[in-house]
């Protein structure tokens, strides 16, 4: 008899566990097993580097970077793809640990945020004799992703401890609420109400078993419709700039910046999955450790805003800097991990 095909619509709603595809010994399976990881790798690795590339813009260039169409184009899609990541491989971590996924992330993820809040704190009251008080409320939005990351673990431990599946329809829609009327409670809840769809986006792949061989040449209508999407994306769509809240213009605001980030992010996946040369073993290595760069480029780029303020008006020798100092902080990575107090403080190891 045949079995019922599940819909994404269903996926996060069955209470069933997660296929996870590659786990047989067959040498098939293992071959199948290696390539997409080598592809997921590959896809975080140009994140990270579109990630560093978005924050050179942004402190090198100055001025109105909001109109600066590769800064557009990049911030379209980068950290909601980020977030469908963690999404596909976060989702089977829960479904197997349970509360316990949400403690091992939060031993990973708190050590480099809190760390960063004391140092930008210290140093803003000893160097810039700023008010203990301004400090403490002023909060650092430097490593923002990895708290919202936390928040999405959070809220997919209650969701996936539901067994109902009408209350699991009413938990997929509650954070977003705890998002526009607990705005002072949770941290960083303009990203969150924006982050959280995305993640479900990413478990929900993962629960329709999808892989990367699905990625094929019926993808290539997304290069069209991104190009679209950035000739029409606007500046009050930044979700930096427009948080979600009850008023209509927001509402718009939201519905369009996910459909952007949808788009951008499918034409992303397709544009890695045409070039193999993009999923080279250097590349997969960057890619197993962009929490690592994340934290490091967000020390830098404060540190030369505060202490180096440097401006260059040229976006591709921004670009080329900002590839640059990624090299440079992956190398930075490599040599620091091997202390242990640095790796724990920086990085969560």
């Amino acid at each position: 008899r045949a079995t019922p095909r599940t819909t994404w619509s269903t996926a996060l709603i069955s209470t069933g566990p997660t296929k996870r595809p590659g786990t047989c010994t067959t040498r098939a399976n293992t071959c199948d097993m290696n390539e997409r990881e080598q592809y997921w790798d590959a896809v975080k690795a140009l994140l990270i580097i579109l990630v560093v590339a978005g924050h050179a813009i942004q402190f090198l260039e100055g001025g109105d970077f909001w109109s600066n169409p590769v800064f557009k184009g990049i911030y379209m899609f980068h950290m909601p793809l980020f977030i469908m990541v963690s999404g596909y491989f976060g989702i089977t971590g829960i479904e197997r640990r349970g509360w316990g996924a949400l403690m091992r992330q939060a031993k990973r993820l708190l050590p480099p945020v809190v760390f960063l809040y004391i140092l930008r704190a210290a140093v803003s009251i000893w160097m810039f004799n700023q008010p203990l008080s301004t400090v403490v409320t002023a909060g650092d939005g430097a490593l923002w992703f990895l708290v919202v990351l936390l928040e999405c673990t959070l809220f997919g431990c209650v969701l996936m401890s539901v067994r109902n599946a009408v209350w699991r329809v009413i938990w997929l829609v509650a954070p977003l609420a705890v998002g526009i009327f607990a705005e002072g409670i949770l941290p960083y809840a303009a990203y969150f109400t924006t982050m959280w769809p995305c993640y479900l986006i990413g478990a929900g792949m993962r629960k329709l078993d999808f892989r990367p061989g699905a990625v094929n040449a019926k993808w290539l209508i997304f290069i069209p419709l991104y190009a679209a999407a950035h000739l029409g994306f606007q500046k009050e769509w930044y979700m930096y700039l427009t948080p979600l809240s009850l008023d209509a213009a927001s509402v718009y605001a939201w519905c369009a910046r996910l459909l952007c980030a949808v788009i951008g992010s499918a034409c992303f996946l397709y544009v890695v999955h045409l070039c193999r040369a993009a999923q080279s073993r250097m590349l997969c290595k960057l890619g197993l450790c962009t929490m690592a760069v994340y934290v490091l480029q967000a020390l830098f780029f404060k540190g030369m805003g505060m202490f180096f303020p440097f401006h260059c008006g040229n976006t591709a020798v921004v670009l080329l800097i900002g590839l640059l100092v990624t090299c440079l902080l992956y190398l930075a990575y490599q040599v620091t991990r091997r202390v242990k107090l640095i790796a724990w403080l920086l990085y969560g190891e």
